[in-house]
């Protein structure tokens, strides 16, 4: 390679380094001979305050840490910042940046450490920060971030500390945060003081390198799991979770009973009193069904049509996303019914009808969801049966974020499910009962 081309690259790089720093510069608002009165021409932009270039790559950013200097402005656009491609760390903690993360901000996929806490940052956390697979630490406590955690956070398979704490987060702890077969490395996990809901999964005690777990002060109920970190006392904080139980005896709760697992709306372990009946088909039970549909399809086949269309007046005219969304009130947690291995259950009201509904929201990150989602439309639809729950309707769709959606909208009941029934409360339905279930399901 002749001087003259390596000469022309290092000017290259000299100068979209420098003016990618410099649009950064214009986002930000500097108290008086503030940090940022060094960011002119009279130095080299790797010797400006806060800049760090590399070692290998000498002319090239690889470090912003602008902490703890009283900045005002906005959170520059990733796609700015983005210009900055050996970027490695970016930490603007405890200033007083406004505004919301871009979608973005998975434009820096070299990123190693990002820094937000501190500040005023508004909005949900945006998916595409999911798209960041190389961070390692990645703290956004105290800000006033509302929404969901990212269901692809367990994409970040290097991930070693998650600080998502002092926020106003809504919503479940995400399935995938439980991935074993990505979150190999994750140590650290606040998410202490929002507003998140529902169970604590078992599967995050098989975490063997998660050290530190702080779920403090949210609206979390259940049983607490007593391996892993869980059995560390001073490695979990779960205070202010008033509905949690059992865990490990140091943690001074109360014995978990059925109606504890239950809840007061039904969440937990063997999920609601009310949750549908047919999150609860299985086994022998789900298998005795459908061998009695297709042996008598097509006896049936003209009487289940015709009565099926007229369950509650829907027939199977599909209902789009924005529907089930303005019928669950944005799948609030508080009409949250459970929580199943392939999916979240929500109490909805549904059409000008007023119909109350229970919207079976498919996560189509766990694998296998996708199939069930189809086998358990086509079986359910053409099932009629007093003891089986009536679906009302099905949706495929596109969510408000672009990921796919499925969903399955059956007909809510009050009366429980049919595992509680079969295995749990013997003492009500007799064996000639349990017989009639299975033998009148065609």
């Amino acid at each position: 390679m002749s001087l003259e081309s390596v000469s022309s690259k290092l000017t290259f790089g000299n100068e979209t380094d420098k003016l990618a720093s410099l649009v950064i510069k214009n986002h930000l608002v500097d108290v008086p001979n503030g940090i940022l009165r060094s960011w002119n021409n009279s130095l080299h932009f790797c010797e400006w305050e806060g800049v760090t270039c590399g070692r290998r790559h000498e002319e090239r950013v690889t470090v912003l840490r602008l902490e703890g200097q009283s900045l005002g402005g906005s959170l520059p656009p990733p796609n700015l910042i983005g210009n900055l491609t050996f970027l490695r760390e970016l930490v603007l903690s405890n200033n007083s940046l406004q505004g919301s993360i871009s979608s973005d901000i998975g434009l820096l996929r070299r990123i190693r450490h990002l820094n937000l806490s501190g500040n005023f940052l508004q909005g949900e956390i945006p998916v595409g920060l999911t798209n960041c697979s190389s961070l390692i630490t990645l703290d956004l406590t105290r800000n006033n971030l509302t929404g969901q955690i990212p269901f692809h956070v367990g994409r970040m398979s290097k991930l070693l500390v998650l600080r998502l704490g002092l926020n106003s987060l809504t919503g479940v702890i995400p399935f995938t945060l439980r991935n074993l077969s990505t979150l190999q490395q994750l140590s650290v996990a606040d998410l202490s003081r929002n507003n998140l809901s529902g169970i604590i999964a078992k599967e995050l005690q098989n975490l063997s390198s998660l050290l530190s777990l702080n779920l403090s002060f949210n609206y979390i109920e259940g049983e607490v799991p007593s391996g892993g970190v869980f059995k560390n006392v001073s490695g979990i904080s779960i205070t202010g979770n008033k509905k949690l139980c059992g865990g490990i005896p140091q943690l001074h709760l109360p014995a978990c009973s059925d109606r504890s697992f239950s809840g007061k709306n039904g969440k937990g372990k063997h999920l609601s009193i009310k949750i549908i009946i047919a999150i609860s088909i299985t086994g022998v039970s789900y298998l005795a069904f459908l061998a009695a549909y297709v042996l008598l399809y097509g006896r049936k086949h003209t009487l289940r049509r015709s009565s099926s269309r007229a369950s509650l007046g829907y027939g199977y005219l599909r209902v789009s996303y924005q529907e089930l969304l303005k019928a669950t009130a944005g799948f609030s947690s508080s009409n949250l019914v459970g929580t199943g291995s392939f999916g979240s259950v929500y109490k909805g009201i549904l059409g000008q009808e007023e119909i109350l509904a229970a919207v079976k929201v498919l996560n189509l990150q766990q694998r296998g969801a996708a199939k069930c989602f189809m086998a358990e439309y086509k079986v359910l639809r053409k099932i009629q049966h007093r003891n089986l729950l009536s679906i009302i309707t099905s949706c495929s769709s596109i969510n408000h974020i672009g990921n796919e959606f499925k969903a399955l909208v059956f007909e809510y009941m009050s009366n429980g499910n049919l595992d509680n029934w079969l295995h749990h409360e013997c003492k009500r339905s007799s064996f000639r009962d349990r017989l009639d279930f299975s033998n009148g399901c065609g």
